[in-house]
């Protein structure tokens, strides 16, 4: 039960960390980059940051199998990399409240991945946990207001998309964990992740912004929170929650977001999205306490 509580904690805690990614790309787009250049910058110098300490954990190389080799390139390229822009895709056809609603459709599909790849078992609890979670970031994103309600079929595909493949890194993981650590996973799937983003910026000419001290910082802090920090914490707390499950509790990551949102950017918070991120932590609640009762039955006997 203790790794189970610890696991659940650590994803917890990425998921705040995750959290800190809206406060700090807004921050960064406001001075002209745009959204790709903001997460390509942050990936590749996450990477960066992490090959000292792979290094010096002389860990770079690792004799894994072939199975948990790709799951690790799926996770990096598609989980990652593709899921990143997916969202910024949808983001820029639909709007930013409904990009945000269909990248937390993830919880259904890890739910149905992680049944067929994984043996996890789709309980009532987990069910009702991610109905909860997804009308809580529903509430918190208003999807309540029409002015921000943008139903255009492309854009929602591709923010199905982006929930899909926040779902595979999540299943995938759980894969490439069971022969790598939680580090070198983060470490490898940051850096594959990092590969699309830098070849649409390119060919887009995605990379503008002004370089100064501002900027640098604020890049910098979003290699560090949500990306090394964030990747590292979920992936060690995914060897021991099943993928399911840390695909809800994960969901904290938007009531993070608006309550930075509120303390640093001075954006309002309506009743209904207070609403919305008390449905999410009700829903991790739920989830956590039926799994520590069923830790408990089998402890009893």
């Amino acid at each position: 039960m203790q790794r189970e509580v610890l696991g659940a904690a650590l994803i917890l805690a990425a998921g705040v960390c995750w959290g800190t990614a809206g406060v700090l790309s807004k921050l960064l787009m406001n001075m002209g980059f745009s959204p790709l250049a903001a997460t390509a910058y942050r990936l590749v110098l996450g990477f960066a940051l992490m090959t000292p300490i792979i290094l010096a954990r002389r860990k770079l190389r690792t004799g894994i199998s072939r199975l948990a080799a790709a799951a690790l390139v799926v996770a990096g390229v598609w989980g990652t990399g593709l899921g990143v822009l997916s969202y910024f895709m949808a983001v820029k056809l639909t709007s930013a409240q409904i990009a945000v609603i269909l990248l937390y459709t993830a919880p259904f599909f890890a739910a149905g991945l992680g049944r067929v790849f994984l043996g996890e078992k789709i309980t009532r609890v987990k069910v009702f946990a991610a109905m909860i979670a997804f009308l809580g970031c529903f509430l918190v994103a208003k999807g309540y207001s029409p002015a921000g309600m943008q139903l255009l079929l492309p854009g929602v595909l591709i923010g199905v998309f982006s929930g899909l493949s926040y779902a595979v890194y999540t299943v995938c993981g759980r894969v490439v964990l069971r022969e790598l650590d939680s580090l070198s996973m983060a470490y490898w799937t940051i850096g594959l992740g990092a590969i699309p983003l830098v070849a649409a910026g390119l060919a887009t000419g995605g990379f503008q912004g002004p370089i100064c001290f501002e900027s640098m910082m604020l890049i910098l802090a979003l290699a560090l929170i949500p990306t090394v920090g964030a990747f590292t914490l979920f992936s060690s707390g995914l060897k021991y929650v099943e993928a399911s499950r840390a695909s809800i509790l994960s969901s904290v990551e938007v009531v993070s977001a608006i309550v930075l949102a509120f303390i640093i950017l001075g954006e309002r918070l309506e009743l209904l999205q207070c609403v919305g991120g008390a449905a999410v932590l009700a829903a991790v609640i739920v989830l956590q306490s039926s799994s520590m009762r069923r830790e408990g039955s089998k402890d009893v006997v």
